[in-house]
């Protein structure tokens, strides 16, 4: 069993909601029970008093969830043309390393309080 010393240690609460620039740590690929691909982003927190603070968001890529996507993937720094020249894949490592803006919220269900991405934010909201 390890050794470890707990005297300085806190319990992590929620960032406070806001927008934040993240990187993209990682991803992973995933089929909702709706039977659609999305992508889960985990992004790290870059600036200020929360750097280092992991937070995770979905894109969704279902026929009600294009816009959303589209909008995460331009927020990302996908090129619109590209996006819009037909089908295209989108490869989850792809997307590591990649920076962006995000609006991050606080969200409350039966185990407690954690961050989620609301929105991927284009450059001209920020």
């Amino acid at each position: 069993m390890p050794v470890v010393d707990f005297r300085d240690a806190e319990v992590l609460r929620p960032i406070p909601s806001g927008v934040y620039r993240l990187r993209v740590v990682s991803c992973t690929e995933g089929i909702s029970r709706s039977g659609h691909p999305y992508i889960q982003v985990v992004g790290e927190v870059t600036e200020g008093e929360y750097a280092g603070r992991k937070v995770s968001g979905f894109i969704h890529f279902s026929p009600n969830g294009q816009n959303y996507a589209f909008t995460a993937l331009v927020a990302l720094g996908f090129d619109e043309a590209v996006l819009r020249s037909g089908p295209i894949e989108i490869k989850p490592e792809d997307l590591v390393g990649l920076e962006f803006r995000a609006a991050v919220r606080v969200r409350v269900d039966d185990y407690g309080e954690s961050n989620e991405i609301g929105r991927f934010l284009p450059s001209q909201e920020f």
